[in-house]
């Protein structure tokens, strides 16, 4: 008998278009900082994800020798692609007059 009477009463309060009325924009509130929520939750999985696979990428790709060499090394020395000591800049000075490789005469 009790539990029919507080359904009743329940169902009388929830109907109520005073009560209604009220909780629309509160609704409307709180739904709109849940979706703000959700949205900053996803766009933080989304980065964490990135991260994970080019992590996972790294760490299945093979390297080259030089790169095992430099990791053996403890990162002393100069690594692939410096350009400080980069044997491409250095290949057309050699120190003699001229331009570079000459050619035979005659030949």
């Amino acid at each position: 008998m009790i539990q029919k009477y507080q359904a009743a009463r329940s169902y009388k309060e929830a109907i109520d278009p005073n009560r209604v009325a009220v909780l629309s924009p509160d609704m409307k509130r709180v739904r709109a900082l849940q979706q703000e929520a959700a949205a900053i939750r996803a766009t933080e999985a989304e980065e964490e994800r990135k991260k994970k696979v080019k992590s996972e990428k790294e760490r299945k790709r093979v390297k080259s020798p030089e790169e095992e060499r430099w990791d053996k090394l403890g990162g002393v020395g100069n690594a692939l692609g410096d350009r400080n000591n980069d044997v491409s800049a250095v290949v057309g000075s050699s120190g003699v007059g001229g331009a570079g490789v000459r050619r035979r005469r005659g030949d």
